[in-house]
């Protein structure tokens, strides 16, 4: 097929969503799909060398848009030290930016002509923008097929404020009832988006996040500690300091230390903070080339639940399924059902985020830390690929057969 694929985020540096559509699209290719990228350009210091460089597209279309500039100059120039005027700052943003900074990309001219070479549309989030232009193009030409993947829902997602719910979930319900076929990557909210929009819960699947790239343990390891590696995003709901109070505990009375190794970008209060911990090990946050061999060289992955009340999966989780690293998981309430989905496999270690639970579990936690797992195939790129283009295959057949598309054998 011929396919449009719509992101604003592909360039960006540190972005699990950049991982996942440049993962996504590489298995399309690898399965011989032509794939033509339409996304924005984000300010040089922002965007990602590597994937820059990996040039995962048959072309590839990159936007300016006035709204990221504008953005951008503003959080430059406006420095504000004050912590309830910065809440007030990012608040007004969310408004005047809604629903996000790519807000102005709906508005560029689009060629109906060039519409026509297509077979097959997809946009992907975050951010929800991408789906405003998907969703102009679909007003252009309706007879192309268009697939929405959700990175995360929109309305119930736990970074919407409250006083922006209510008109998320109108756009939200819109965008939806248009699509043709819609992925979200998380098993427990495509069964949430089931029942809060049950008139869509028949074009509704589950396609999980791909890793980009496996990586195999090195023949030898160099540390005389062991090293737990987490790459994500850390907030009120993502708490590493029980698991910190613990290890410091630990490591005081053993030889061979257990250690947190912490990237990326953190406020001064975050960063004081983790700084009272010996057993966290802060760096820099890196582009994307360096994190395969930052996995390889841990003892194991530190996944983070969102919390209890959520079904949104950090997309980390999935690039740990391409390493042979246990994956040591802090959630909140074992029963519910993120936890219910970690614990279809076998790597992954759930403890309560508690300090008596993680207390109680240090021995099981020292052997995961010495455990070797196989990669997972099953979220490789071109497994993802194959998933989601079977879906897309079946509702051809199930319709008028428009979308053109190679047999299961030749996939």
């Amino acid at each position: 097929m011929k396919i449009l694929y719509i992101t604003s985020l592909y360039d960006l540096k540190n972005s699990s969503a950049a991982i996942r559509n440049n993962s996504l699209v590489k298995g399309l290719l690898e399965l011989g799909h032509i794939v033509d990228v339409w996304t924005v350009r984000w300010p040089s210091d922002l965007q990602s060398d590597f994937f820059i460089k990996e040039s995962n597209y048959s072309t590839i279309t990159r936007f300016e848009l006035s709204d990221i500039s504008l953005n951008e100059s503003f959080k430059k120039s406006v420095r504000i030290s004050n912590p309830f005027i910065n809440a007030i700052k990012k608040n007004i943003k969310k408004i005047l930016f809604f629903p996000d900074v790519c807000r102005s990309w709906k508005n560029v001219k689009v060629d109906e002509n060039e519409l026509l070479k297509y077979d097959l549309l997809i946009s992907s989030s975050d951010m929800k923008s991408s789906h405003f232009l998907a969703d102009k193009i679909k007003d252009i030409n309706e007879q192309l097929p268009w697939v929405q993947i959700w990175g995360d829902p929109w309305s119930t997602d736990v970074n919407t404020p409250f006083y922006l719910k209510c008109i998320s979930k109108y756009f939200e319900k819109r965008i939806l009832r248009r699509g043709d076929l819609v992925f979200y990557v998380s098993l427990p909210t495509t069964k949430e988006m089931k029942i809060l929009f049950p008139e869509f819960s028949d074009k509704i699947n589950y396609v999980p996040r791909g890793y980009y790239s496996s990586v195999a343990n090195p023949a030898e390891r160099i540390s005389k500690d062991y090293h737990i590696v987490y790459t994500g995003a850390l907030n009120e709901k993502r708490n590493i300091f029980n698991l910190a109070i613990v290890l410091d505990k630990y490591n005081k009375s053993h030889d061979k230390k257990i250690l947190i190794d912490v990237y990326g970008t953190f406020s001064d209060d975050l960063k004081t903070e983790m700084l009272k911990f010996e057993s966290l090990q802060l760096h820099k946050d890196v582009d994307y080339e360096k994190i395969p061999e930052i996995y390889s060289n841990s003892d194991a992955l530190l996944y983070l639940s969102n919390g209890s009340s959520t079904t949104q999966i950090p997309g980390k989780l999935y690039d740990y399924f391409g390493t042979q690293k246990s994956v040591i998981c802090l959630v909140y309430d074992q029963n519910d059902e993120i936890s219910k989905f970690l614990k279809t496999f076998s790597r992954c270690l759930l403890l309560e985020n508690s300090i008596s639970a993680i207390e109680d579990n240090l021995k099981t936690l020292e052997l995961s830390l010495n455990s070797v797992w196989d990669i997972d195939d099953a979220f490789s790129p071109i497994s993802i690929a194959r998933q989601m283009i079977f879906l897309v295959e079946k509702i051809a057949d199930s319709s008028k057969g428009s979308i053109c598309i190679k047999s299961k054998d030749e996939l």
